[in-house]
């Protein structure tokens, strides 16, 4: 017995013509919007699109000027508003002496605004750079304009030991009215300062907040009194100090190398 095959009708044909019709105008619409994409693409990619036509350099100056960055970028801004090159600036920048961080803006649409952080120094790194307040070095030159600060002398790659060390002392020293003019961490890690007032501390390794402390209790009493008499205080005793005298003092002192031992 034949069986009866479903003959396709027109509707089935026209659907699937429908669909054939809708496919190729999704693929036209892809490859033009392809095609689009690229030519803009290269469009923004020409550096001769909205080339960049002014640079402004902004920030609040104590050690830089602002024509010295922008000579250093002379040359360097290279490209169009869209490709121009913002790591290359922000390099160029950084190796400036005085440089901490660098911000780099484009303003439609032709411009770059740069923002520029100077270095906040805190003190002066043995003869060579700078120590900022984050206890990071820097590349700077020491000249009269931080010859106030206070120095620092340490092991390379140790400046935020010494750092951190020198906000405690100011800290408990500030009672007294005295400040740290430098800071001394030898390769054995062993602690020695100079005072404002002239006086040296000498600290050792161990101990050091327990020591400073016994300073500060017996320095209004003890010390102050013979402080033009006195040219060092070497606190690595377990429960004194030793006073080492100045040469024009020592003769009223006890000890025939100009020091005396006090135990408290």
């Amino acid at each position: 017995m034949a069986q009866n095959r479903a003959q396709p009708t027109t509707d089935d044909a026209g659907l699937r013509l429908w669909r054939w019709l809708r496919w190729v105008a999704a693929a036209a619409v892809v490859g033009m919007l392809t095609a689009g994409g690229v030519w803009v693409w290269g469009w923004l990619s020409d550096p001769h699109t909205l080339p960049i036509r002014s640079v402004r350099v902004e920030g609040a100056f104590v050690h830089l000027k602002t024509a010295e960055l922008e000579h250093a970028l002379a040359g360097k801004v290279a490209g169009g508003f869209f490709n121009v090159d913002i790591g290359a600036i922000q390099q160029v920048l950084r190796r400036q002496p005085w440089v901490d961080q660098v911000a780099v803006r484009r303003v439609w649409p032709d411009a770059l605004q740069i923002r520029v952080t100077e270095q906040k120094p805190l003190a002066r790194w043995g003869d060579k750079g700078m120590v900022n307040e984050r206890g990071e070095w820097f590349d700077a030159p020491q000249d009269a304009s931080v010859a106030k600060l206070p120095e620092f002398d340490g092991p390379d790659g140790l400046q935020e030991m010494l750092t951190a060390r020198y906000r405690e002392v100011e800290t408990m020293l500030a009672p007294l009215g005295l400040n740290v003019t430098r800071l001394q961490l030898s390769e054995r890690r062993a602690w020695r300062m100079t005072l404002n007032d002239g006086l040296e501390l000498r600290l050792g390794r161990d101990g050091v907040e327990r020591r400073l402390q016994r300073f500060v209790e017996v320095y209004p009493g003890v010390l102050k009194q013979q402080l033009a008499r006195i040219a060092a205080v070497d606190l690595r005793y377990t429960n004194g100090f030793a006073v080492q005298w100045k040469p024009d003092a020592s003769k009223g002192a006890s000890g025939a190398t100009g020091e005396s031992k006090r135990d408290v």
